[in-house]
């Protein structure tokens, strides 16, 4: 089993905490007039080109996003 965590992160008191650690913490798109959760990103997906929910560009290329803040 390969485990999701939460990629996204944010500023609070001048560091970033990320929303992993977060019970709250969560990221939803609004698709078809409904509410999806795209919090959850496989740790299998991290760095592999065109993976993953949650992507960043780098060196040209979407690739999947590693877990950002503490």
């Amino acid at each position: 089993i390969i485990p999701d965590f939460k990629p996204w992160a944010v500023r609070r008191s001048g560091r970033w905490k990320s929303l992993n650690n977060a019970p709250k913490g969560r990221f939803l798109i609004r698709k078809g007039g409904t509410w999806q959760d795209k919090s959850a990103q496989s740790v299998g997906d991290v760095g592999k080109e065109n993976q993953g929910k949650n992507r960043i560009r780098k060196g040209d290329k979407w690739v999947g996003q590693a877990q950002v803040g503490e």
